[in-house]
């Protein structure tokens, strides 16, 4: 995967990297699993689903986005395809692509018991950096959030932690978190908004991820 550079629009989509000094030592299983723990029982609170609102009919087809809230008022950061949908035909074999700014945030419940679900709109789309805002319109309440850190101090080799709701899970299971390392730092080749144009990890980013927040062991 490769992530967009870290302007403030650009921490739209490579979300949460803060500056770090990794707080385990090669070989420290222990040390690792710790990291995961945390990186968990910290995230998993503000990775939501992200769908359309839209009437279901015949032949209509929601595609779900994962997403984090950045906010306590319910300000939530997801990928450029929130709010897709499909339509097709009966008896037609292509599908027709839509997009809408009506928009369902789902908040799985982390006991694996369904999700909380609330209205939004979609406020900002920046397609060219695979990113959009999206506004809860009636948060009832502080929700849980993660704050949208810095990348220009990332080193390779750093930890990072990617999480999001895989294949279709989020009403049946907490949101999933794969770990990997910053494999690749690629500068800007002019000025940039950032240190970092491009940001390559390994983490795994599997279907029903995407939009969802990269995160460092700060």
């Amino acid at each position: 995967m490769r992530f967009p550079g870290l302007a403030f629009l650009g921490l739209l989509i490579v979300l949460c990297v803060g500056a770090s000094t990794p707080a385990v030592q090669a070989g420290d299983l222990d040390g690792v699993e710790a990291e995961f723990e945390k990186a968990i029982r910290k995230v998993s609170p503000a990775t939501v689903v992200v769908v359309p609102r839209v009437k279901q009919r015949p032949g209509l087809s929601l595609s779900s986005s994962s997403g984090v809230i950045v906010s306590s008022k319910g300000l939530v950061l997801s990928d450029r395809d929130a709010g897709t949908y499909y339509s097709q035909k009966k008896g037609e074999k292509k599908r027709e692509r839509f997009v809408t700014d009506d928009i369902e945030i789902r908040i799985p419940d982390l006991r694996g018991r369904g999700f909380r679900s609330y209205d939004a709109q979609v406020v900002l789309r920046q397609p060219d950096l695979d990113t959009s805002l999206i506004k809860i319109e009636d948060p009832k309440g502080a929700l849980p959030f993660v704050t949208v850190g810095d990348s220009d101090a990332l080193r390779v080799g750093d930890f990072a932690f990617a999480m999001g709701n895989s294949f279709g899970l989020a009403a049946e299971a907490p949101p999933t978190l794969t770990a990997g390392l910053i494999a690749s730092l690629v500068p800007f080749e002019t000025v940039g908004d950032g240190r970092y144009e491009w940001i390559y990890t390994s983490a795994a980013v599997n279907q029903g991820v995407n939009g969802g927040p990269l995160v460092d062991v700060e």
